[in-house]
C-alpha cells in the first residue's frame, strides 16, 4: 500500500514562505490536535529531502513527487536526522502509522500549502511504509501491518517517575515551562505554578488543562522572601524548584531550597538589581552548602546560556580532542508589527544590551564599549541576513572556566537598526537608568517604569512571524587537525504559537528548562553541588532537544567559512 494510493499519484508543494506554514499549522491545530505542530514542519522538511533526492537521481531535474516516494523519504529523513530516537519522537508528535502521514498531508492539501491531483483520495491513504530496499540502510522502516516501525529502534517504555515540582514565575516563560512538564507526565507528577500574581498563574493553568487535559496547582508566593517560598517548598512536597523568575531573586529561591531540602534550576545567573552586572560568583558560592545538603543546583538551563553551553559540550565530546575558538551567535529574525518591543523581559533585556561588552582573548576578558562590533550574519535554511553585534553574556564566564583549551569566545546577537534607534532615545532621555529618580516625592527606577508601559514580551506570541536561529560556530583540534563546526537550532514563532501559545524567545529558554528538570529527576544530572550545564554529559539532554520541539543540526565548516562566520 502506499501514501496516496497506486504509484501514479503524484503531489506538489506550492511555494509558501515559512510564517505562512507556520500559520497554515495553526489553522490546521484549530480543527485536528491529533499531531504536534513540529510533525507538520518535519513533513515539510521531508518533502523537501525527497525532491531533492529525486532530482539528483534524474540529472537534477525536478518532477512532482508520488505518494511512495514521499512516504519513503519520511522514513529516510527521519533516520537521518534522528537516528534510532525517530520512533519514540514520531510517537511523541502523534505520528505511529502511515494514515497519520496521509492525514497530514491532506491537511495541508486542505490548506492549499501541497497540491493534489483530482484523483488523489484520503482514503486511499495506505497503512504501511514501502519495503526496504537494498538502497535503504539496514535501520530503515520495515512494512509491518500498522508500523511506522523503526527496525533497531530500543521500545519505548514510560517510567513513571511522578515528581512533584514548584515552578516559580509566570511570566512568557513560566507559560513554556508549565506547558511542556505537563507533556512529560511520566516524570513531572503534580505541578504547582507560583507567583506573586495569581491571576496570571491561573490564566497559565487554564491554558494548560485545555492543551494538554493535565491540572496544575497554582500558589501565590512572594520570591523575596525565602521562608514563604520554603513553606510552599514543604506544603507542595516539591523535589525540585524551577527558576524562571527574575535573575534578581536567584538566591533567595536558592536558599528557599536549601532551607526546604529542595533541588534547584534557574534559566539565567544571579545579578544585583542595583547594578548591571550579571556574574556566577555569587551562586558558585553555594558550592559548599548545596553538595553537604546533598542538593543538586543547575543553574543556566535556557537556551543562551543552556543549549548553547550543552552544544558546545557535545562538540567537545563527539568532535575535538581539544576546543580553541567558540562564537555563540543569537539571531531573532522574527517580525512582532510593533514599533519596540522586547522579546523577553524588558528589564533584563534593556540591561544586558546596554552593558558593557566582554569577550575573552589569550587568557583574560577584554572590555569594549557595548555595541562597538558588528557584522552581517546569514542564517542556513532561508532565515534570513541580520546584523549581528559583539556584547557580553554570561555563559563565557562558565564556559572558559570548564573548559580552560579556549582561545578566543565571543557571544552575538542580532538587533534591528529599529530598535537599536528606540533603544538609543531611551538612553538618551535616561529612561534606561536603573537608579531611582524622585518623582512628586516617590523613588521610581526609569527602567522599571519603562517596563510597566511597554508591550508584555507574553503577548507577542500571536503576532510574532519568523523564526530564530541560534548556534556555535566551533574550532579546534581533532587528532592534531584543525576542525570547524556550526551546531545550530532553527524554531519558527507560529509553531511555537500554534503548540503553547508563546513566540519562540519564550519557547526555546521553557524548553531547556523542562529538559534540564528532567535530566535531575531522572537521575542523570543529579549530583550534589553547584553545577553549570557543561560540566554534565551532553547526550540524554541533546537526545531530548530532538524529542521535544527543539531539533538540531551538525555541519562542518572550512577554516575560511568558520572565520567568516559562512555557515549558510
Amino acid at each position: 500500500m502506499s501514501l496516496l494510493g497506486p504509484p501514479r499519484i503524484i503531489l506538489h508543494v506550492a511555494r509558501m514562505q515559512a510564517m505562512q506554514f507556520g500559520q497554515s499549522v495553526v489553522a490546521i491545530l484549530k480543527r485536528d490536535q491529533r499531531f504536534h505542530p513540529h510533525a507538520y514542519f518535519f513533513l515539510k522538511d521531508a518533502l523537501d529531502f525527497t525532491l531533492k533526492r529525486i532530482a539528483e537521481a534524474h540529472g537534477g531535474q525536478a518532477r512532482h513527487v508520488s505518494g511512495p516516494e514521499l512516504l519513503a523519504g519520511f522514513r529516510d529523513f527521519a533516520l537521518e536526522q534522528f537516528g534510532p530516537m525517530g520512533s519514540t519522537l514520531m510517537s511523541e508528535w502523534g505520528v505511529c502509522k502511515c494514515q497519520d502521514v496521509g492525514d497530514m498531508v491532506f491537511h495541508l492539501i486542505e490548506e492549499q500549502v501541497f497540491g493534489k491531483q483530482d484523483s488523489d483520495r484520503r482514503e486511499d491513504s495506505g497503512e504501511t511504509f514501502p519495503a526496504a530496499t537494498q538502497n535503504h540502510s539496514p535501520t530503515g522502516v520495515a512494512a509491518a501491518g500498522h508500523g511506522f516501525i523503526l527496525a533497531r529502534a530500543p521500545p519505548f517504555v514510560p517510567v513513571t517517575i511522578m515528581n512533584p515540582v514548584l515552578i516559580i514565575g509566570a511570566g512568557g516563560v513560566g507559560n513554556v515551562v508549565a506547558h511542556k512538564c505537563a507533556m512529560v507526565p511520566e516524570v513531572f507528577g503534580e505541578i504547582t505554578l507560583a507567583s506573586r500574581t495569581l491571576a496570571k498563574c491561573d490564566a497559565i493553568a487554564a491554558a494548560v488543562q485545555q492543551r494538554t487535559g493535565r491540572s496544575i496547582a497554582t500558589a501565590q508566593v512572594d520570591a523575596d522572601n525565602p521562608a514563604q517560598t520554603a513553606a510552599l517548598i514543604r506544603q507542595t512536597g516539591a523535589q525540585l524548584l524551577l527558576n524562571v523568575a527574575l535573575p534578581y531573586q536567584d538566591l533567595q529561591l536558592m536558599e528557599a531550597c536549601l532551607a526546604a531540602g529542595c533541588h534547584y534550576l534557574d534559566t539565567a545567573n544571579y545579578e544585583p538589581q542595583d547594578v548591571a552586572k550579571f556574574e556566577y560568583c555569587w551562586q558558585w558560592a553555594y558550592q559548599e552548602r548545596f553538595e553537604q545538603a546533598g542538593l543538586c543546583a543547575l543553574l543556566g538551563s535556557g537556551f543562551d546560556p543552556g543549549v548553547t553551553n550543552v552544544f558546545t559540550a557535545w562538540a567537545l565530546k563527539h568532535h575535538f580532542d581539544e576546543l580553541h575558538t567558540l562564537d555563540i551567535i543569537d539571531v531573532n529574525g522574527g517580525n512582532h508589527g510593533l514599533a519596540f518591543a522586547t522579546n523577553f523581559n524588558p528589564e533584563i533585556n534593556i540591561r544586558e544590551v546596554t552593558a558593557a561588552c566582554r569577550h575573552y582573548e589569550n587568557g583574560r576578558f577584554v572590555v569594549t564599549p557595548p555595541m562597538s562590533l558588528h557584522q552581517p550574519f546569514t542564517c542556513p535554511e532561508g532565515v534570513g541576513t541580520y546584523e549581528i553585534y559583539r556584547m557580553y553574556h554570561e555563559e563565557l564566564e562558565s564556559l572558559v572556566k570548564h573548559i580552560p583549551t579556549l582561545r578566543r569566545a565571543q557571544f552575538w546577537m542580532s538587533f534591528s537598526p529599529t530598535y537599536l534607534q528606540h533603544l538609543e532615545v531611551l538612553g538618551n532621555v535616561g529612561m534606561t537608568r536603573i537608579d531611582p529618580v524622585l518623582f512628586k516625592g516617590v523613588e521610581i527606577v526609569p527602567l522599571q517604569f519603562l517596563k510597566a508601559i511597554l508591550p508584555d514580551p507574553g503577548d507577542l506570541g500571536k503576532s510574532t512571524t519568523g523564526r530564530t536561529c541560534i548556534g556555535n560556530v566551533i574550532t579546534g583540534l581533532q587528532d592534531g587537525q584543525f576542525k570547524a563546526i556550526f551546531i545550530s537550532n532553527i524554531c519558527d514563532h507560529a509553531a511555537c504559537f500554534a503548540e503553547v501559545g508563546s513566540q519562540a524567545i519564550s519557547y526555546t529558554t521553557g524548553v531547556p528548562a523542562m529538559i534540564g528538570a528532567k535530566q535531575i529527576l531522572a537521575g542523570n544530572w543529579n549530583q550534589p553541588g553547584v553545577w553549570n550545564m557543561e560540566q554534565h554529559d551532553p547526550d540524554a539532554f541533546m537526545a531530548d532537544l530532538n524529542a521535544h520541539g527543539l531539533p538540531w543540526r551538525c555541519v562542518e565548516l572550512t577554516p575560511a567559512a568558520a572565520a567568516s562566520f559562512r555557515v549558510a
